[in-house]
Parts: C-alpha cells; structure tokens; sequence
C-alpha cells in the first residue's frame, strides 16, 4: 500500500511539474525557433529501467498536449498517460518486457509514430522468494528439472536461474514451481533471482558422471584405456562391467573428463560402468572394452547381433571391405529370426534383417562373388549387394528342396541343396543368368553338404552318406558313432559323382562339418566333428584329389574346433577355449593366437589386411576384428 501511494504522490509531483514548466515555457512551448511541428521525435526516457506500476517521463517534440491524442507503448504493450506536454509525456509502465519505447500522435501528419530508446523491463516484487526444492537432485546437462517454492513469477523471462554460476532456460512456470533446462555446468547450488528481488540460494544440484566414449576400445591385459566422459570426481570412481563381474578396472589417473584405466590379469571383455561413490548409484553403458591377452591379435568389437546371446554356428563373409555375417540360428530361445548383420567397411555393422523379403528361421550359408553376397535360408537362396535390397534368387518351396553352398565360375553359378522330407534328395543346381533361372545338373549322393569348385573346374563334395532304403534314401550310420563319417565326392561335370575315399578323417561329425579348397593350387581342406558339443574336432588337408587325407598335426586335435575358413594359401580355424590358428603356407605350419578374453569363437573370416571372429559372451554376441598377421 505505501508503494502505492509512493507512485501517486510521484506521477502527481511529476504532473505539476510538467504543468508550470509548460506555462513557463522551460519545456519548449512557444520558443523561437521550434522544431517542425510534422515531426515527432524521442530524446529521452527517464528511467531506463523498472517494473510494472512505475513512472516514467518521455522527453521529444511534437507531442500532443491533448493526451488523448498520444498513444505509448513498452515493447508493444500500452502504457497509461498521465498527463501531456508538445515535449513530455508523463506514463505508467504496464506490464510488459524489455524492448522499445514508442509515441504515436494521432494529429501528426508525418512520422506519427517513432520508437524510442530501450526499456529494460524489471519487475518490482515486494514478496520474499524461496526455493524449497529441487527434483531430481542429480542428473545430467540438457534435461528439464523441478524447482519448487514461492513466490516464483509466471512469466518465465522475470525469473533467473542459475547453476553454479551457469544460467539455464526457464521452459515453464507457476508461482510455486519453474521447471527449467539444466546448462553445462558442474555440480554447485542453484541460485533463484525474480525481478528486482534479491537472488536466493537453493540446493546443491549433482551434475552425474557421463561416459561417451573409450580410447581405445581394446587392450591387452597390463595395457590400460581411456574412458572419456564428464563430472568424474577426483577420487572415488569404480570401473567395472554391466554384467555384474567381480572384474575391476583400477583407476591410475583421473582428471574431470578422463580416467585412464589398466587391465589387471582377470579382467575379461564386457561393456563397462563406472560408479560413483559420490553419487552413488553405477552408470551401466553400451560401450564394449575388448580384453585380449597378452598373445592375441589386437582384437576390437566392431558389431553386435541384436538379442543374440548364443551362436550355435556362425556364418560371415566378405566382398572386398564389405562384410555380412550372421549367427545361423536365432538365439536365445523362443526367438524365431537370426540377425544379419552388414558393413560397408568392417568397422561397425548395421542389423539388415528387417530388410529381407522374407522372414527366416536359419541360415546355412554365406557366400560372396563379384562384390554380392549370396545367403543361404530355410526360405531360400537371397542376394543382396549393400544389406538393403535382396533378391530371391532360388524358392525353397518352389524346388522343394533348401539352398546350401554357392560355388561361381565366372557369371555361372553352382548350388547345393539338402531335401526337405526324408523322401526327397539333396540336388545340384546351376544358373548361367545370375539366378534367374536354374538347371538341374544331379541328385547328390550325399546329404546336405558342401559343394565346391577348384580352379580347374572339378567339384568336390561331402555330406551324410545315403543308403535308398525301400525307396527313401535317408542317411547311413558308420561305425559306432550316432552320426556318420564325412564321406568325399568328385565330380568333373556336376552330373556325375564318385566318392574319392571311405572318410575324411577318424571323427564322426555331429553339427555339419565345414569342407573347403585352396583355389590356388587346389588342395583340399577339412574340418571334421565340428560342432559345439564335441570334444575333439580333426582339421584334414588332400593334396590327391581327395584319396587320400592327412591330420593337420601341427594343430592341437584334443579340441573343438568351430569356425573354419580357407582363402588362398591361408587357412584359419579357431575353438571354443579361446585360441585362434592361422596357416599362410598350405597348412605346413600353424601359428597360435589368443582370442578376446572371455569370448568363445565360433567362426572366422578374413578380408584384405583384416581377421574377423564372430563370438558370444556372457552378455551377448559380437563381430570382432583385428589386424591380420
């Protein structure tokens, strides 16, 4: 009430003045000489700066001295004249906000309106402020909070709220509650300013600790890493995985963006957290350090399969820099589509298996030629060459029979197939028209095997031996094991088939044996009783046209063996207990790798100067990659 009558004793004090310094002529009436009387002009306003009910003297030329005729407003908003002069114009500021003043003169004939100088609007509050609150008390830059209180003001520019310092953006507001933006800023009280009233501390706000990054994503055990971040405490930070391992990263230096951290001898690959004591709670992240020991190859995760936490086979194959790799089956169970997922340069892998045409349930095989991969599904034969756009090139459903191997010469293509009933054959397939088409070239004497062509344009293939048992060939059972022997075929036409030996080695074959050749000089590689669940798994090499087969020696026979991979004069072969072998000299000698900590290979793959493994851990499958010896 005493502000008020404060006003009204000023604007009436104002008014008189104004009156005898218009009649003494001190303001400019009737002077020699008087401005032209067209023209408005604004010389002045006095105050600069203030809020709403307080008054304010317009000082110009040309004014009305009818104050009816005279209209003012504050950054659009019209203020109430109290009384008027040709060169003063005593106003009340309304409510309004920071920006120019304007006179407009209804009588004038040139420029009857014109803007003046800048009023920096403030309003004027007489209650006390208080905050109260804030919620949540820690979290993160760039996301909305909650401060609660009173006698905040609802129009969201009067009320300034800081953060250690650091302004933020008011995006809503009531006058028990603003609900703001949170700046960049470091962990420090909120501070509370509206209008003219003083600024009020609140409480602190906990700027939570923030992991962007790694640098770099793989290390060797005593080696050490980066992770980048921000608001990491001084002390007090723990490094350790999502998984809940026992596994912990120590911290040997820590700045408020980095802590540089060293791999101890029993850490193990996984996607990193970090926890702060300070804050109290652990950041899980997505971002996956790659352990390896201290013999392997410099291994990185570069993919992942989506909701894939098991591989029972793997498949991956290159075309120049691109790679598509798949785990075969869809894991975990009660899942009904594998993942496939394609690069452009190996380095990170996007999921394409919403992408095909159809929707699958395995896949056999990967194979690539001329810059196209050619992928082998329970639907059928699919083609793609970027992951987006898929052809299908050979219908399960239309031959009756599903798609194994591709072999190429040149535009002409070679197909494989296994039987979908016990009543219908294995076949072979050719197409010269890129799959548009297909011949029938035989009925393999084998199950649903490999196919492949050497150079010299002989074919070679294995599978389950068949037996036509009262018309129905089904599969025949060697020896005393429950699944039979690999036995060798040769073709020089694709029609014709003779087996070349009774077995490729001395291990009966469980989970569909991989069978390869070295194109360049035609030896032929096998790989038998591959399988997850066996114990022992024999890598054999022919070098007659598959007479007759040779253990690999020089790689260990006492273990599983489950990825297999022939390219040139290079063979890699990896297990489950984590060792990698790679031949480059035919298989005369074979050098041993690690693989990453905690990862068990199940297939591998080379292209250019790198190697791939697929892998699963216990949180999940990845594609890993290394530089290639």
């Amino acid at each position: 009430m005493k502000i008020f009558y404060y006003y009204l004793l000023s604007i009436v004090f104002f008014a008189c003045l104004l009156t005898a310094c218009t009649k003494s002529g001190l303001l400019g009436t009737g002077q020699t000489g008087s401005p032209d009387p067209s023209i408005i002009t604004i010389t002045g306003i006095n105050p600069t700066t203030g809020g709403a009910g307080s008054p304010l003297f317009i000082t110009g030329t040309n004014f009305s001295a009818n104050a009816g005729e005279d209209t003012v407003k504050f950054n659009g908003v019209k203020a109430t004249i109290v009384s008027a002069s040709t060169t003063v114009l005593a106003v009340i500021v309304p409510t309004s906000t920071t920006g120019p003043v304007s006179v407009k003169v209804k009588t004038a004939t040139v420029n009857s309106t014109v803007n003046g100088p800048t009023f920096t609007y403030t309003p004027v509050y007489t209650s006390i402020i208080t905050v109260t609150g804030i919620s949540p008390l820690v979290s993160v830059a760039t996301v909305p909070i909650v401060i609660t209180g009173t006698n905040f003001s609802t129009v969201l520019t009067d009320n300034v709220v800081k953060f250690n310092g650091v302004p933020a953006t008011v995006t809503a507001a009531t006058a028990s509650s603003l609900t703001v933006t949170t700046p960049v800023s470091t962990t420090g009280p909120i501070t509370v300013k509206v209008g003219s009233n003083a600024e009020v501390t609140g409480p602190v706000f906990t700027y939570q600790t923030v992991v962007t990054s790694l640098s770099p994503a793989y290390a060797k055990i005593g080696q050490s890493f980066d992770i980048i971040g921000t608001d990491f405490l001084a002390t007090g930070n723990v490094v350790g995985l999502n998984t809940g391992s026992t596994s912990v990263f120590p911290v040997t230096a820590t700045t408020s963006t980095k802590l540089t951290v060293s791999i101890p001898a029993t850490a193990t690959s996984g996607n990193i957290s970090v926890k702060s004591n300070n804050n109290g709670f652990t950041i899980p992240t997505t971002l996956f350090i790659t352990v390896n020991p201290a013999d392997a190859l410099d291994w990185r995760q570069v993919g992942k399969f989506n909701s894939q936490t098991y591989i029972s086979e793997g498949q991956i194959a290159t075309a120049g820099e691109k790679v598509l790799a798949s785990p075969s089956l869809p894991s975990p169970p009660g899942t009904t589509t594998p993942s496939l997922v394609y690069s452009t340069d190996g380095s990170s892998f996007t999921d394409v298996t919403a992408n095909l045409p159809v929707t699958i349930s395995k896949i056999g095989k990967i194979s690539s030629n001329a810059g196209s991969f050619y992928v082998s599904t329970d639907k059928g034969l699919l083609s793609t060459s970027d992951g987006n756009t898929w052809t299908m090139l050979f219908n399960s459903t239309t031959f009756g029979v599903v798609p194994g191997s591709v072999s190429f010469a040149g535009s002409t293509m070679y197909l494989a197939t296994s039987g979908t009933s016990s009543s219908l054959r294995a076949q072979f397939y050719t197409s010269t028209n890129n799959g548009a088409s297909w011949t029938k070239l035989s009925d393999l004497p084998f199950g649903g095997g490999t196919v492949v062509r050497t150079a010299n344009g002989v074919f070679y293939g294995t599978g389950d031996l068949l037996q036509l048992q009262g018309g129905v060939w089904v599969q025949f059972v060697v020896g005393l094991g429950m699944h039979p022997y690999r036995i060798p075929y040769k073709s020089t036409d694709g029609i014709t088939w003779t087996a070349t030996a009774t077995s490729m080695g001395t291990q009966d074959d469980y989970g569909g044996g991989q069978y390869l050749m070295l194109p360049v000089n035609n030896t032929l590689y096998g790989a038998i009783g591959i399988s997850h669940t066996n114990t022992t798994t024999e890598i054999v090499r022919s070098s007659d046209a598959g007479v007759t087969w040779q253990i690999q020696t020089s790689i260990p026979t006492s273990t599983n063996f489950t990825g297999f991979y022939v390219n040139g004069s290079t063979v890699l072969t990896t297990n489950v207990n984590g060792r990698v072998y790679i031949t480059n000299d035919d298989g005369s000698t074979y050098q041993s790798y690690g693989a990453p900590v905690g990862v068990s290979p199940t297939t591998i793959a080379k292209s250019g100067s790198f190697v791939y493994i697929i892998g699963y851990t216990s949180s999940g499958s990845y594609i890993f990659r290394a530089p290639a010896p």
